[in-house]
Formats: structure tokens, sequence, C-alpha cells
């Protein structure tokens, strides 16, 4: 672990997410879910493993020495850990908690801030990143800072103990895509997302979906190739936040050669307003990016007869910030 980063004190950042993210699996593995009757600043039902994560990952952050605040999906607030701690770490402890109880695969994300103020910065200020995944194998996307890849990291038990190995020392992804994700909520308001939908089917894409944002997002890394779609509209509007999930995974793509937009610009170039902001996403291999933005910027009457493109329309009323 200590050969492969660059920056000893950001070392330490990552070690704290890798212990948190192997905890975090023996706790998933040897215990049940349960609903709670809390839900969090976003609306979002709670599970116990959400705040018992957020617990976990607090703690390993702490104890890092060098990681002066957090902030989560679960709390987003300013958290004070380490007096003199300069990194700020932005996380959603576990993604996909209403399929959990299904036994579907859930995943942790992690964003490294090099600063101790968030306050009108934006995801270009971003130093490192992670994807955390609890599956049938429990693995972790990582920014790695000294070879400036995207690599994964397998959780394997060697002897007695569990070590994290790198599997994948360079992930890289393909400028078209083969398969896609697109959030299926958003459809039936959204003709220029429809016409896309039927383009895709009908040209053979592979459509995978499950409801979980980071699992999604990482069977486009394992495959090295994919769209990702998830857009405000009226009756639905956008579910991932821009501190906790957009800017951490945007981060990651990018770096993979990848692209992530919100129909108007890149996630990346958005200035961050507060814990709470919630945005657009278009994401994934570069030429279906471009395809997808400029298809959803085309301009046409919609069902309220108003003359625009549907950016044209966000820009009128926007997700909630």
């Amino acid at each position: 672990m200590e050969g492969i980063y660059a920056f000893a004190d950001q070392i330490k950042v990552y070690k704290a997410i890798l212990d948190a993210t192997q905890e975090i699996q023996n706790y998933l593995r040897y215990h049940s879910v349960h609903i709670v009757a809390s839900k969090n600043a976003f609306g979002k039902q709670q599970r116990d493993i959400d705040l018992e994560a957020d617990k976990i990952i607090e703690k390993h952050l702490r104890t890092s020495g060098v990681v002066g605040a957090c902030a989560s999906e679960e709390r987003p607030e300013r958290i004070e850990l380490n007096k003199d701690g300069s990194y700020y770490v932005t996380y959603d402890p576990i993604d996909g908690t209403s399929v959990i109880d299904c036994n579907f695969s859930v995943g942790s994300i992690f964003g490294i801030w090099a600063t101790t103020d968030l306050e009108g910065k934006s995801g270009r200020d971003l130093v490192g990143a992670a994807l955390a995944i609890y599956g049938t194998r429990t693995t972790i996307l990582i920014y790695n800072t000294q070879s400036n890849h995207v690599e994964e990291l397998t959780l394997m038990k060697i002897g007695r103990k569990e070590k994290w190995i790198v599997s994948n020392p360079k992930i890289e992804l393909a400028p078209q895509a083969k398969l896609f994700s697109i959030s299926s909520q958003g459809v039936y308001d959204n003709p220029s997302l429809w016409k896309i939908y039927e383009e895709y089917i009908t040209s053979g894409f592979s459509l995978r979906h499950s409801g979980c944002a980071a699992l999604d997002f990482n069977q486009i890394f394992v495959k090295k190739q994919g769209l990702y779609v998830t857009l405000h509209s009226i009756a639905h509007p956008s579910k991932l936040s821009l501190l906790y999930e957009i800017c951490p995974l945007s981060f990651l793509v990018e770096k993979a050669g990848g692209s992530a937009v919100d129909g108007i610009k890149d996630c990346l170039d958005i200035t961050i307003t507060g814990f709470k902001q919630k945005v657009n996403m278009i994401a994934g291999s570069k030429e279906d990016v471009v395809y997808v933005a400029d298809t959803l910027n085309e301009s046409k009457e919609n069902a309220s007869g108003i003359k625009g493109s549907y950016t044209d329309l966000l820009k009128m009323q926007s997700p909630e910030k």
C-alpha cells in the first residue's frame, strides 16, 4: 500500500478508506438490514446499515489524523475530526440501500479534497476518490496519484489475513459504449431521453440498471465502457448528490478517460454552494456522453407547448440545491 501512492498524508486517507471498507463488508456479511424510523436530509428512508457505515467511516477518518473534516449523505454538514488535518472527505456510506434487502450488491463512494473548506470549490479541487463495492467480491476503485491511473483493488484472504491486492492496475474507458444504464423513471416524461432509450435498445446495446448508482458505475469501469444517465424531471427530481456521489464518480470517470456532464457543462466544473446540491449526470464513454448531451440539447416543443431543449428547461427549473 505504502509503495503505491505519492503523498504520505494522502496514503493515510486512502488507508482509512480501505480499513473502513473492510470493516463495512464484514458487518454486511453477518448482519441483516432493517429500516429505521428516520429519513436523512435528502428524504431517503434510512436503514440501520446507513447509520452503522456512517459511524465506521467517520471513526477511521478520525483515526487517520490527517482528515480535518468530513461530510456524508447521511449527515450533510461539516463534521470536525482533527484540528490540524488538511483533508476534507465527503462520502455516501452505503449507496443502494433501497435494494440491499433484496441482497443486491451495494457500495460506498468517497471524495478526497486537499482543503478545509468546500464553499466555492468544485470537483476540479478533488485530489482523490474511491468507489467500493460489496458483492460476491469486495473491490474498490481508487485513483492512483503516482501513476495517474484508476485501478481496482480486491480484498483477498491470504493465509489468515485479509489483504488488498491490486487486481487491475490501469482502467481506461473505451470512447464508445456497448451497455447503458438509464434511470427509467425519467424516460416517460422526457421525449428526448425516450428517443435515446429506444435507439440504444434497437441497436443491440445491453441495458443494465440495478437501482444502485455505485454498482451501475462499477460495471462501466469493469467492462471498460458504458453509459450512465440520470436526469431531473418535473415528476422525478434528480436523486444524486453533488458532493457525496457525483463529484467523486465524475472524478474517477475522467481519470479513466471518460466524461461526465450535467447536460450543460462538466460535472466537475459545478460550483459547490452547499451540502445538499443535487444535479443531473450523463457519464461514461466519451462519444456516447456527447451524443446524449447533443440529443438533449436539440430544440423542440415539449408537451406543454414550450419551445426549447431539455437543458433550456433545466435553466428555468433547476434541480434542488
